[in-house]
């Protein structure tokens, strides 16, 4: 994660402390949304249940003229998109509903006289019209549609109209809209055929016109069936609604609360590719609904839809294998999309997943508990009860350890270290290293270009004294730009030794006989990987002097040294760090040598390197991946772009009667691995209480350690390490470009409140974290780690 991120426990006073305290990385620097007060323990939640309604038999009319939205078939059949739409609520509502096929010029005269209960037939919601009848939320927005060759691909909405000629009907309000655009050159025709005609003829670049005429039009009329696609969303507003008598709002109700469930469900999105954007059994060509690739879209995915019940596929908008590993982030677990209809927002404080653990209770600033899910899919956890204390003084928390009161801790004070080690009835585990603190060069300037002067400077450091001096036993000398932790690490690479005699040998042969002068930037503040900044630098300097190299230590405000390096033009050797996200090596190795981020600017990307490193990103076999990262370690290692210095590790205290933990490398406990061998509860303290318990929307380790054990997403990490291993998903492929990847769930699988999991379930919370317009995509939460880990949301 990017090194310019807040991290909520850094406390300058007792830097270790605080820097190695258990907190998982932050993607942002905006502070997380904060919960309200909770002045009680929550409850578990219970099963939803969709209320009956008191009426369950409807008649419905429409007049079955306006394809694609109502319309006879050729069975003499009614269809279209407000046929299924109304189908489809009643089914998730529990009524039935009878169709009453009607003329328009009659069709509101007979809702007046009670013919039936309702207009379901494209009625546009006016002022007018909403002081005669009452209506229903939107439906669809039948606004202004941008349609366009099926090859075309410079062109994915209205945004792209500039400098481009578009048709439309003369006189209409896609015309008007048009003239609206700028940059957009307007041609007008008689009918709008006529401008379709032209599109397919290449004399025009789009044509804009109602939506469901769009979609009619050129998507199911054998004219134009295959040629042409209708591509964005409708960029003007004429929303359709449910209409009925004034005052008789029981089917309203009725319609908005399911309309709201087949949103969320990912039904609703089915019908309208199936009568709207052309898949399906319209008769358009299928998949023209799922956007084509557009590799410089902000948001990595570009559609999410259910195959069948227990088949998901994911469309991106770039190949990126480390997705898989981004899947395995608890941020993106799966919880019960009854639970978030249930609670809302409340889901924060009601989670609902899958996972080994259930909630049973929250008491804010004191505790949280979770019990054993009886019906969990995996082996029983041992551990029956975890309760996870919120002590926030490492001192009082070692206390309570010693005492006995609690059963395991984290966020050690480092002269407790040795006195945990002497404990009889205490054990020291040790959490993986999964950052990485370096010297960067700047390759740019003279004299770094210079290969042999920046293998001097390796061999010039010793960074065992460095770590033995300045990290209290919570270091590691490192060799690679990525934590051993991770796969793709190479354990067979051989460290540049501390050599003084070589380092002066090879500036000799550079042309440094007596060195050079230099400057060295000095981080600021402290972080994990460089707990005590301005003292490394001391040293670093030092060594450096031993051989030759003068170097002047610079430093600026935290915000100045970010944004200087970044700018590239002035700092020739420099102090930073990064703290990894997903357990992916794209996420260390692409992040520093890629030339996507100037934030770690060392010079320009070194080609070869570079293509390698766009390879293995997009490489979607495991072990070809894994080769290829080791690959290139080495390159790495022989280019020496940088001088990676320390990793540091997490000390974890627990009583000697915990057995089978495995600490894990990204920092949240498996507690159902373990056990106890002195009871089946364990009561853990941690550094605070957690923000909320819906982890799409926080990002404290004192959070994610309790979701951790009721939630799971569809991969998880194998226990100790960062390989994606088979979670809610059993398996899952690629297609050969890796743009499209399909998972096989795990079938039988049950959530919490006795809901089943399946494709449905996926997409519904994939739509609510990637769609700000998702019912459940609520407006105040943050949703930072989707915005980092996958680049933005739909439509970005």
């Amino acid at each position: 994660m990017k090194h310019k991120r807040i991290w909520s426990w850094l406390v300058v006073a007792l830097v270790i402390i605080g820097l190695l305290a258990g907190c998982a990385p932050q993607p942002t620097p905006a502070p997380a949304t904060q919960p309200p007060a909770a002045p009680t323990a929550t409850p578990a939640p219970k099963p939803t249940d969709t209320p009956k309604p008191a009426k369950t038999h409807f008649v419905i009319a429409t007049d079955a003229s306006f394809p694609p939205m109502e319309f006879v078939d050729e069975n003499k059949n009614l269809v279209g998109f407000d046929i299924d739409l109304m189908e489809a609520i009643a089914k998730a509502m529990g009524f039935t509903v009878e169709w009453k096929n009607t003329a328009w010029d009659g069709i509101f005269a007979g809702l007046e006289s009670g013919d039936y209960d309702a207009i379901m037939s494209s009625v546009t919601i006016t002022d007018e019209r909403k002081q005669k009848y009452d209506f229903s939320d939107p439906y669809i927005n039948a606004g202004q549609a941008v349609v366009v060759r099926a090859d075309e691909t410079a062109i994915q909405s209205y945004k792209d109209l500039s400098g481009k000629v578009v048709g439309a009907q003369i006189g209409t309000t896609g015309a008007f809209a048009v003239e609206k655009i700028e940059g957009a050159k307007l041609k007008e025709y008689d009918t709008i055929d006529l401008a379709l005609m032209d599109l397919v003829n290449k004399n025009i670049d789009a044509v804009v016109v109602d939506t469901p005429v769009a979609a009619d039009y050129a998507l199911a009329s054998e004219t134009f069936k295959g040629k042409l696609k209708i591509v964005g969303e409708p960029f003007t507003e004429e929303y359709y609604g449910l209409c009925v008598r004034k005052g008789e709002t029981e089917l309203l109700k009725l319609f908005n609360e399911g309309l709201k469930k087949v949103k969320a469900s990912g039904e609703y999105d089915k019908i309208y590719k199936k009568w709207i954007a052309g898949e399906g059994t319209a008769p358009a060509g299928a998949g023209a609904a799922v956007p084509p690739p557009n590799p410089d879209a902000k948001s990595l995915l570009r559609w999410v839809e259910a195959v069948d019940e227990y088949t998901v596929k994911f469309y991106l908008n770039r190949p990126n294998a480390s997705f898989i590993n981004t899947l395995a982030m608890n941020n993106f677990a799966i919880m019960s999309p009854a639970a978030i209809e249930k609670y809302g927002p409340d889901i924060f404080k009601n989670p609902v997943g899958t996972g080994p653990y259930i909630f049973k209770e929250w008491i804010p600033n004191d505790k949280i508990t979770v019990v054993a899910n009886p019906n969990y899919w995996g082996e029983a956890p041992k551990i029956k009860t975890v309760v996870f204390r919120a002590i926030p003084d490492n001192s009082a928390r070692f206390l309570e350890l010693k005492a006995g009161t609690i059963d395991g801790m984290e966020g050690a004070n480092p002269d407790d270290i040795a006195v945990a080690e002497k404990d009889p009835n205490l054990q020291v585990l040790w959490r993986p290293a999964f950052n990485v603190g370096y010297l960067g060069i700047n390759m740019a300037m003279k004299p770094f270009d210079d290969v042999r002067v920046r293998k001097a400077i390796a061999y010039a450091i010793d960074k065992k004294a460095i770590v033995d001096a300045f990290y209290a036993g919570f270091g590691e000398p490192a060799k690679e730009f990525m934590p051993p932790s991770l796969w793709g690490y190479d354990p067979d690479i051989e460290d540049y030794p501390y050599d003084p005699a070589k380092a002066k040998e090879l500036l000799a042969e550079a042309g440094f006989p007596n060195g050079f002068e230099t400057e060295l930037w000095v981080m600021p503040v402290a972080r994990p990987y460089f707990p005590q900044p301005a003292q490394v630098g001391e040293a670093i300097q030092q060594y450096l002097a031993d051989v030759g190299i003068k170097a002047k230590i610079v430093q600026y405000d935290w915000g100045t040294y970010l944004d200087k390096i970044a700018a590239g033009g002035e700092h020739k050797l420099f102090m930073l760090g990064w703290t990894g996200d997903n357990g992916d090596p794209d996420n260390f190795l692409c992040v520093f040598f890629c030339g996507g981020d100037n934030s770690f600017n060392m010079g320009p990307a070194d080609p070869a390197l570079k293509d390698l490193l766009m390879k293995a990103v997009a490489e979607t076999d495991f072990a070809k991946r894994e080769e290829m990262y080791k690959q290139a370690n080495r390159m790495i290692h022989d280019l020496v772009p940088g001088v990676p210095i320390a990793h540091t590790k997490v000390p974890i205290f627990l009583k000697k009667t915990i057995k089978n933990f495995i600490p894990s490398p990204i920092g949240l406990p498996y507690w159902w691995l373990a056990e106890n061998e002195a009871g089946d509860t364990v009561i853990y303290g941690r550094s605070g209480d957690s923000v909320g318990l819906d982890p799409a929307n926080v990002t404290d380790g004192e959070s994610l350690m309790v979701t951790e054990q009721m939630l799971e997403g569809l991969v998880a990490l194998e226990a100790g390490t960062t390989n994606p291993v088979p979670s809610l998903a059993v398996e899952w492929t690629a297609s050969p470009d890796g743009l499209e990847w399909t998972f096989k769930l795990r079938q039988g699988v049950k959530f919490h409140d006795g809901t089943p999991f399946n494709a449905e379930a996926v997409v519904f919370n994939f739509m609510r974290w990637w769609d700000p317009a998702h019912p459940y995509h609520f407006a105040d939460w943050t949703w930072d780690y989707w915005a980092y880990m996958f680049g933005g949301f739909k439509g970005e």
